[in-house]
């Protein structure tokens, strides 16, 4: 999670200019902020069907796998693609 959390954080200041960080700052911290209460309502939605049998508790380390693995993916390409655009310009 620290390794995520300093990914988050430091690379948007790659490419801003230095007038922008305070608003990347901000962004940022607010995306942080709704990732993990979406990450929690999934969370507990899992425990849910866990604890009342309708999945096993193996399917719902898979599919938080599998979300994280591709919000993961997704990131990346994000960085990528905006690291091209950068370059760019």
């Amino acid at each position: 999670m620290g390794i995520a959390t300093i990914a988050i954080l430091s690379s948007p200041f790659e490419f801003r200019d230095k007038n922008q960080i305070k608003d990347t700052s901000a962004i940022t911290r607010i995306i942080q902020q709704i990732g993990s209460a979406f990450s929690g309502v999934l969370l507990g939605i899992l425990i849910h069907l866990t604890q009342t049998q309708i999945i096993s508790a193996n399917y719902a380390y898979q599919v938080m796998f599998f979300v994280s693995l591709v919000f993961g993916i997704i990131a990346v390409i994000t960085y990528v693609f905006f690291g091209l655009v950068n370059k760019r310009t």
